[in-house]
């Protein structure tokens, strides 16, 4: 996204490149919106762990979070009211 700060606009190099850029992204964009999660793995997270401990609790998801990212693994936050309400369509 780009943001002008200020009123007065002193060097005009930029509009053409962003221009540019935002049709491009306009003509992806069917590309680029997903149906549902391409994730086949999930990571469970308790808020109301995270709560009752405070951030020890968090550490682990943390740590878990970054093993996932650093790894490429793709994943999805899952809270765990939603294992229990048996909705697992978007995991």
């Amino acid at each position: 996204m780009v943001h002008q700060i200020f009123r007065t606009l002193h060097d005009e190099r930029w509009l053409a490149p962003v221009e540019e850029m935002y049709r491009r992204y306009a003509s992806w964009e069917k590309y680029l919106r997903n149906e549902r999660p391409l994730a086949r793995r999930g990571l469970v997270y308790s808020q109301q762990t995270g709560w009752f401990h405070g951030t020890r609790a968090e550490d682990h998801i943390n740590g878990w979070y970054q093993a996932l990212i650093e790894a490429r693994v793709p994943f999805e936050m899952v809270h765990d009211r939603l294992l229990d309400s048996g909705h697992t369509a978007s995991i």
